[in-house]
């Protein structure tokens, strides 16, 4: 299959690595101030791609990125029972990833982009439908990675520069070709064409399956526990509360809450008295019930009843979600986990009361999700 052999009109590597919110359809400039359209990742000079998601929309998909009805194009997805009533596109190759486990899906959303001098990587809250896109919070990270050498050259990279690379980006393609290769993608050797020098991020994949040995570092948050393992912890930061905020919540067990603690509050020369707490973010009822798609929005909140009765009576646990900039009403998608300092002096707060402390905490939670 030949690629698009139009001009190539993109940005490309000068672009820094971004970490955006989604451009919402409708709302005004506060609550899309510095976000990002899906039409600004898949741009009209994309040459293929390679698109992975859990539930689609192809018709709004191909409408809305009319590109992808005339480039190599696989797309990646979980979304059983899906059909398409139109024409697909004859370049256009849709599957579901190989699954070791009855239970496994692809829930993943990466999009890799070739363009005419560079890959475009993005990495997505977002499933490849409108309401996603438009009507949810979603977060996307996304950078441009050059090619190495110029058009016309066919030199693969060779063991010299490959010891140049950063640790990063050994560990960046090195991840990123064992995801696309779990997902059923047989060629990768288009990745030796780019240099991930610049990425400036630690890139974690999860795949289904058992995984023994070295393997249980490669995915994760065991992958994250190692890495984080080789830095040390600003001393502001040690015993200050790990925040995590999402939209699905799977058979959580005290035992796996316990390794996820254990695994973000990992660093070198770790003290054994830093035990920090976990604070859940997440949309109540009457969030949900308020916002801009009402109880239907309930349908992206996956929280199973076993783990719902093991942990909502935990008060200390969970935290109201609060929409802030102009999408207050707009439900939540998007992902997000840190170790912060809380809002208010932490000496001053030493000296407060246990009842306003607990206070002071959900407080800090609600705005600590504003700042992501």
């Amino acid at each position: 299959m030949e690629e698009n052999k139009g001009d190539d009109l993109s940005v490309g590597p000068s672009q820094s690595t971004l970490f955006q919110l989604n451009h919402l359809k409708g709302f005004g400039t506060k609550a899309n101030f510095q976000s990002v359209k899906i039409t600004e990742l898949i741009e009209p000079t994309a040459k293929s791609a390679i698109l992975t998601t859990y539930h689609m929309d192809l018709e709004w998909l191909l409408s809305t990125c009319p590109v992808l009805k005339n480039i190599p194009v696989m797309l990646i997805h979980s979304h059983k029972g899906y059909s398409y009533d139109g024409v697909e596109p004859r370049m256009l190759h849709m599957k579901q990833p190989p699954l070791p486990v009855p239970y496994g899906l692809c829930h993943g959303k990466i999009m890799l982009i070739k363009y005419e001098s560079f890959l475009r990587v993005v990495v997505s809250t977002a499933n490849l439908t409108d309401s996603d896109y438009h009507r949810k919070t979603q977060g996307i990270w996304h950078s441009d990675f050059p090619k190495i050498f110029p058009k016309g050259n066919e030199k693969k990279r060779g063991r010299e520069e490959e010891e140049e690379m950063t640790d990063l980006a050994k560990d960046f393609v090195s991840t990123l070709r064992d995801y696309i290769t779990r997902l059923g993608v047989n060629d990768t050797e288009f990745l030796d064409d780019y240099s991930f020098n610049s990425v400036n991020i630690l890139l974690v994949t999860s795949v289904p399956g058992y995984h023994k040995k070295k393997d249980i570092e490669k995915y994760g948050h065991m992958k994250l526990r190692k890495w984080l393992a080789k830095f040390p912890l600003d001393d502001d930061l040690k015993n200050s509360p790990i925040t995590a905020q999402f939209s699905s919540i799977g058979s959580l067990s005290r035992n796996w809450v316990s390794e996820f603690i254990t695994s973000f509050s990992e660093y070198s020369d770790k003290e054994k008295n830093d035990t920090p707490n976990l604070d859940i973010v997440w949309p109540d009822v009457e969030f949900v019930r308020e916002c801009i798609d009402g109880y239907s929005a309930g349908g992206s909140l996956c929280f199973p009843e076993k783990s719902l009765k093991s942990f909502m009576k935990d008060d200390e646990l969970f935290h109201h979600y609060v929409g802030r900039s102009g999408r207050e009403r707009v439900p939540p998608h998007i992902k997000t986990y840190c170790r912060s300092i809380p809002l208010h002096d932490t000496k001053e707060a030493s000296t407060k009361k246990e009842k306003k402390e607990k206070k002071k905490k959900k407080v800090y939670g609600m705005r600590l999700l504003h700042l992501t």
